[in-house]
């Protein structure tokens, strides 16, 4: 679906994922409200996606990615503010998409498997508009599974990182991590094969988060810190099937976790010095 005579419009480009997405495509052009502190780019386009003046920018793609959302976080302090970021604001770039033609990618999250949030339900809810817009424009869906690295804020990896102290709700509760060097490399090869299954990129490898915030511990010389379980805390395992991803696109994760986290740690440090 890449056309390299026109842009690809990355919406969320200043994200964590948009942003590193925005320095692998040569002709990308981030929008991005900045609504929180982000990766800048000089070329940004700033806009609200929901913005009825996004269809210039649309029609001008050759590709629209959608990596614009409300985090979980955010999600379960202001519903009403994520439906109508995640669900409505999709919406309207898909009513766009359609109008002027323009292929249309969709990131998702693999905290759809279990509607137990309110951002799993908006998320799963841009989903099935991006699936039913396909009677009219070419759309793919990747679901992403707990990305973590540099520039990352928001995810339990960065916040443990990065705060004085972890955390910790269920020790015994597992996640599925994923670099995001492994996840951007997915997201290029679905854009380049445009899968017309939805595609779960992760790593297949269950890690415990009292494991993961032991090594944290260790390695920072941070307390551990139990609490009581919040609204978001509410799925005990959560895994990829890696054989779906190398079946449909031929992506499989080459990051090891802890190999990772060394790497995000180096860079880190270093961007501080």
């Amino acid at each position: 679906m890449l056309d390299s005579s026109k842009p690809i419009l990355i919406l969320g480009g200043e994200g964590f994922v948009g942003s590193h997405l925005c320095e692998l495509f040569p002709n990308a052009i981030p929008l991005d409200d900045r609504s929180l502190p982000k990766h800048k780019f000089n070329n940004t386009i700033v806009m609200d996606i929901g913005d009825p003046a996004i269809e210039k920018h649309i029609a001008n793609a050759g590709l629209v990615l959608h990596a614009a959302c409300r985090d979980i976080r955010y999600s379960m302090r202001f519903p009403l503010d994520d439906a109508k970021t995640n669900i409505l604001g999709t919406l309207n770039v898909l009513m766009l998409c359609r109008k002027h033609k323009i292929p249309f990618f969709y990131i998702s999250s693999v905290s759809v498997w279990s509607e137990v949030s309110h951002y799993a339900v908006s998320k799963s809810t841009g989903e099935r508009y991006a699936l039913m817009y396909r009677q009219w424009i070419p759309t793919a869906i990747v679901r992403l599974s707990n990305v973590f690295g540099p520039r990352d804020t928001e995810s339990v990896v960065a916040k443990w990182l990065h705060d004085e102290t972890i955390t910790l709700v269920n020790p015994d509760a597992t996640r599925d991590f994923t670099f995001y060097k492994d996840t951007i490399d997915g997201i290029k090869k679905a854009v380049e094969i445009w899968p017309q299954d939805i595609v779960n990129i992760g790593t297949g490898v269950e890690t415990r988060l009292g494991e993961l915030a032991e090594w944290i511990s260790h390695k920072l010389d941070k307390p551990i810190i139990r609490m009581p379980a919040r609204e978001i805390d509410n799925v005990n395992k959560r895994v990829v099937n890696p054989i779906d991803a190398e079946k449909k696109i031929g992506y499989r994760s080459k990051w090891k976790i802890y190999e990772a986290l060394e790497e995000t740690i180096k860079i880190e440090s270093q961007k501080s010095k």
